[in-house]
């Protein structure tokens, strides 16, 4: 059985959602939680160069989550 074009839609926007979802998720706990943690308790961690990279790992992460959902959206029908 095909899908109606609005159900298709709705699901191609939950889809896109579910992908922003995790992109923002991915930059509040892989670069806020862990700036906050330095902020209130400068001596709980101590800035290095995998804390670094695990943060610009999440930005990256978090904005390949975003262009998915911006190609998910693409396939919207008219």
């Amino acid at each position: 059985m095909a899908l109606g074009k609005s159900a298709w839609n709705e699901r191609v926007k939950l889809l896109a959602n579910l992908f922003q979802s995790i992109a923002t998720t991915s930059i509040g706990v892989g670069i806020l939680a862990p700036l906050a943690a330095y902020m209130y308790n400068p001596t709980s961690i101590r800035p290095s160069v995998n804390l670094g990279l695990a943060m610009a790992f999440a930005a990256l992460g978090a904005a390949v989550c975003h262009l998915a959902a911006h190609l998910v959206l693409g396939s919207l029908r008219e």
